[in-house]
């Protein structure tokens, strides 16, 4: 089953999306990436929404 894009925000799988993008935005996540060492975090935070995107949609 393909579920649309069209954005509702009572929708609750669109509620459990933004709340995943608020905690992969967060400078708590960002200083998680740094102290594993991982560079380039802007590109990691990215990398990161396209696998939710692609997992829950």
């Amino acid at each position: 089953m393909k579920i649309p894009l069209n954005p509702n925000k009572k929708d609750p799988i669109w509620i459990l999306f933004n709340k995943i993008l608020k905690v992969i935005d967060s400078i708590t996540f960002q200083d998680e990436l740094a102290r594993n060492d991982l560079k380039k975090i802007e590109n990691q935070q990215i990398m990161l929404k396209l696998v939710f995107i692609k997992y829950i949609f």
